[in-house]
C-alpha cells in the first residue's frame, strides 16, 4: 500500500512538472524557481506591518478612493477634521487593549496606500454606520447529521453597497499567537464580513438582531469585532463569550434600529446564532440541524432542506445561488466545509466574488490566494458581466439564459476538478509529502480562477 501511495506521489509530480507547473518554491510575485511567470498568488502572512504594507500597495487605489469618499461625506455632514479623530478615539482604546499589532497595520497600509493614518483609521472606525443596506445578508449553516460526512458546513452571502470585494488569507505574527484566517471583506477594510480560522470556527456578523432601543453611537462595530473573535476563538463558546464581553463592557457601537445577528459553525458540529443590540443579547446553540439567519423559508433555502441528512458543499451552494437568495447586491459569498480532524490544512473553503459567479476553491494547503482574488479585479469582472448579461424583471435581476448555462458548465467542472485536487492532496499530506500537497492545491487555485473569470460574450436578458 505504502509502495503504491508513492507511486502515485511521484507520478503526480511528474504530471506537474511536465506540464509546467510550479515543482519548486514560488515567490511573492509569482515566479516559479525556473524563472517561468505563472499567476500571483499572494499571502497576507507576517508581522502586522509587513502585511499591511502588502494589503495597502496592492489595493491602494481602492483604499484611496474609498477613504475619501467617506470623509468628504462626512465634512459634508458637518463633522470637522479633530471629530472625525475624537470619534475614532474608542476604536483605537479598543485595539490598544485587545489587539495591538491592528493599529500597526493601519498606519503601514495607510502609508502604503498614500492614505493619511488618521483618516484611514477614522474610515475604519464609521465606514459601517451610514451605509445603505439594499438587502438583509444571508448566512445559514448545517452541522452534524444534517451534512452528508457529519462535517460542518457554513455560508454567507453578502448584500450591500457594491464596493469592491477582497478574499484573502491572513497570519499576523504576533506575541498574542493569534490565529490565521480566510476572509471577505471591501477592498479596502482591515475589518471582515465572514470568515473562517485555522482552528476550524466559521462565522459571519450580519444585520437584523435586537432592537437598538438605546443606541450608542460610539464604540467598535461588528467586523472589527468578528476579526478578533477570527484571531483568538476556537469554538462556538469562545466566540459567545467574546461577543457578551463587548456587549457588557459597552465596546460595542450598535446600529441606529437594530443591533447584530451572528452565525457561528465550528469544527466540533455546533452552530450558534447569536442576536443583540447595545445592551443585551440573546443567543441558541443547534446541533445536526441547518439554521438560516435569514430567508431560511424561502424556496433557495428549501433546496439546501430537501438533503437533510446528505447535505454537501454542492447543497449550499446550489441554495445560496438561487433567486431568492443571490440577488444584484449579493456582492460576496463565503462557503465553508470544516474538517473535523485538520482544519487548518484540510478544510474546503469556497468564495464567488460576486456572489453570482462560479464558487472557487482556496485551498488552506495553498500558500496564499490568486491577487485577482484579493485586489479585486475579479469582482469588478463580474460587475462587467452583470451588465451584459442581466435585466431586471419584478423589482429584481434576470440573468440572461446564455450566462446562466455557462456558470453551470463551469461550475461542474470546478467540482469535478476539485474532487480529484482533493484527493490528490489528501494523499499526499497523509503520507507526510505537505509540499508536494502545497504545490498541487497552487496549481489549483489558478486554474478554477481562469475558469470562473471567463465570463461568456452574450446578450441581456429580455
Amino acid at each position: 500500500m505504502v509502495h503504491c501511495r508513492r507511486e502515485f506521489l511521484a507520478s503526480v509530480a511528474r504530471s506537474m512538472s511536465a506540464a509546467g507547473v510550479l515543482v519548486g518554491s514560488r515567490n511573492a510575485y509569482g515566479q516559479t524557481d525556473n524563472g517561468a511567470r505563472v499567476a500571483e498568488i499572494v499571502s497576507l502572512r507576517g508581522d502586522a506591518r509587513s502585511v499591511g504594507e502588502q494589503f495597502g500597495r496592492l489595493n491602494a487605489e481602492d483604499i484611496r478612493k474609498h477613504t475619501a469618499h467617506m470623509i468628504d461625506h462626512w465634512r459634508k455632514r458637518g463633522l470637522s477634521d479633530d471629530e472625525l479623530v475624537a470619534r475614532s478615539r474608542p476604536f483605537h482604546r479598543f485595539a490598544e487593549k485587545f489587539a495591538p499589532a491592528w493599529l500597526d497595520e493601519i498606519e503601514a497600509c495607510s502609508n502604503a496606500a498614500g492614505v493619511l493614518p488618521e483618516d484611514f483609521l477614522a474610515y475604519q472606525t464609521g465606514k459601517y454606520r451610514s451605509l445603505f443596506f439594499a438587502h438583509e445578508c444571508t448566512s445559514f449553516a448545517a452541522v452534524g447529521a444534517a451534512t452528508e460526512d457529519g462535517a460542518a458546513i457554513f455560508h454567507k452571502n453578502r448584500d450591500n453597497y457594491a464596493r469592491d470585494q477582497s478574499a484573502y488569507k491572513k497570519k499576523i505574527i504576533d506575541s498574542s499567537n493569534s490565529a490565521g484566517y480566510y476572509a471577505i471583506g471591501d477592498t479596502s477594510d482591515v475589518g471582515v464580513m465572514m470568515m473562517v480560522n485555522e482552528h476550524g470556527l466559521a462565522g459571519s456578523a450580519d444585520m437584523g438582531g435586537l432592537p437598538e432601543d438605546r443606541p450608542k453611537g460610539d464604540g467598535v462595530m461588528n467586523p472589527h469585532i468578528l476579526r478578533l473573535i477570527a484571531e483568538r476563538a476556537e469554538r462556538c463558546e469562545d466566540a459567545l463569550e467574546i461577543i457578551q464581553q463587548t456587549v457588557r463592557d459597552g465596546w460595542y457601537a450598535g446600529g441606529k434600529s437594530s443591533g447584530t445577528h451572528w452565525l457561528f459553525a465550528d469544527r466540533h458540529g455546533k452552530a450558534l446564532r447569536v442576536a443583540h443590540n447595545s445592551h443585551e443579547e440573546q443567543h441558541w446553540f443547534y446541533e445536526d440541524d441547518v439554521v438560516f439567519l435569514a430567508r431560511g423559508k424561502t424556496e433557495g433555502a428549501g433546496l439546501a432542506r430537501e438533503k437533510m441528512g446528505h447535505i454537501t458543499v454542492r447543497d449550499i451552494n446550489a441554495a445560496a445561488s438561487h433567486p431568492d437568495i443571490c440577488n444584484c447586491g449579493s456582492i460576496s459569498a463565503l462557503t465553508v466545509r470544516i474538517d473535523p480532524e485538520s482544519p487548518a490544512d484540510l478544510s474546503g473553503v469556497w468564495v464567488a466574488l460576486p456572489a453570482w459567479s462560479p464558487y472557487v476553491p482556496l485551498y488552506p494547503m495553498a500558500q496564499g490566494v490568486p491577487r485577482a482574488v484579493l485586489d479585486g479585479t475579479w469582482f469588478r469582472k463580474g460587475y462587467q458581466m452583470l451588465s451584459q448579461h442581466s435585466g431586471t424583471k419584478s423589482g429584481g435581476v434576470a440573468f440572461s439564459e446564455t450566462y446562466r448555462q455557462w456558470r453551470s458548465t463551469v461550475q461542474e467542472e470546478i467540482y469535478s476538478d476539485d474532487e480529484k485536487v482533493t484527493r490528490q492532496i489528501r494523499t499526499a499530506y497523509d503520507d507526510g509529502s505537505k509540499d508536494l500537497a502545497q504545490r498541487i492545491a497552487n496549481d489549483a487555485l489558478t486554474r478554477d480562477l481562469d475558469k470562473a473569470m471567463a465570463f461568456p460574450a452574450g446578450v441581456p436578458a429580455s
